[in-house]
Formats: C-alpha cells, structure tokens, sequence
C-alpha cells in the first residue's frame, strides 16, 4: 500500500515524458527515463510506508527517531548512543519536515528525500542505489522493532549485524 499522492506523481512524469521532442529514439529513452523514475517513486514510497511505524499514512517525528534509534543498535549495539541518535533525527524532523513536529504526509516526506539523493548524487541509478538501501536499513530496523514488541525486548543478538547473527546479517551494514 503507497500513499495516493504517488499515483498522481506518476501520472505527471509519465506525462512530461511523452510531452519530450520527437527526435529519433527519444521515446525508447524517454520510456527508460520514466521506468527508472517509477522505480525511484516506489522506492522512496517504501521507505515511507517502513518509516510509518503506526501506519496511519504520516510520519511522525518519535516514528522517525524510534526507527534510526534501531538501526543505530543494529551498527553499534549497546555501545550506541541513543540520546545523540534521538537528539539528530527530531533536529532533522523539525528543520526538514515540519518545523512544529506534526505529522508529514508522503508529499513533504518525498520532497525532502529528492533534496537528499539530489544532494548526494544526481545520478538517477545511483539514487535508486542509495535508495535501496535505505529501504533495506529501514525494513532490518522495522523487523528489529517488530520483534522487540512480539518479544517484549531485543537481545544483542538480534541487534548486532557486525557478527552476521541478526535478522538482517551483512544487508545493514551501511548507516543512513
């Protein structure tokens, strides 16, 4: 399930796609261009929809700081430091997202992301690489999370990624 602004997201690239000069081979490229932005589109909705812990379709500022906190002890175990982890990202959710701390919708959440991944490289591929990855970080982190509440806690064992014991072994080893 993604949020219904990317459906409209979609539509409008594939529009400016078809709306590109009609020069030879221009569709095949630009068809390739949109199938790469639809893929960025899903990617970054994934990353919402994980981020999304209490799946009411927004973003929350403590739902932002919960998931990192998690990854944070995948990649350090007990040795993370929780309130700098926590201090970062609610920092992050005010001066990026929503400068009161209310809930952000998919729209603001991916607007913010495209900043990002435009900041880092402006390579569509390796934006879908790099987003991949946070989608991957994200999903071991929301597992970490879902099985501290089925479990009640989380051991170091499910936590620490550095020995390739936990749920997500070498797949989170980059950090966000």
């Amino acid at each position: 399930p993604f949020p219904s602004e990317m459906d409209a997201t979609h539509s409008m690239l594939l529009d400016a796609c078809w709306a590109a000069p009609q020069e030879p081979g221009a569709a095949r490229k630009c068809s390739r261009s949109a199938m790469l932005r639809r893929r960025l589109e899903r990617l970054m909705g994934q990353l919402f929809v994980l981020q999304d812990l209490d799946n009411n379709g927004f973003l929350e500022e403590e739902e932002l700081v919960t998931l990192n906190q998690s990854i944070a002890r995948m990649h350090y175990g007990s040795q993370a430091d929780m309130n700098k982890v926590a201090e970062k990202y609610r920092e992050l959710f005010r001066s990026k997202l929503s400068p009161d701390g209310i809930p952000v919708a998919f729209r603001t959440f991916r607007s913010y992301l495209a900043q990002v991944l435009d900041g880092i490289d402006g390579c569509p591929l390796a934006q879908e690489m790099i987003l991949e990855q946070f989608v991957t970080e994200a999903s071991c982190g929301r597992r970490a999370l879902d099985r501290k509440s089925s479990c009640g806690l989380i051991s170091e064992e499910v936590l620490d990624t550095t020995t390739a014991r936990g749920p997500c072994s070498e797949r989170c080893i980059v950090s966000i």
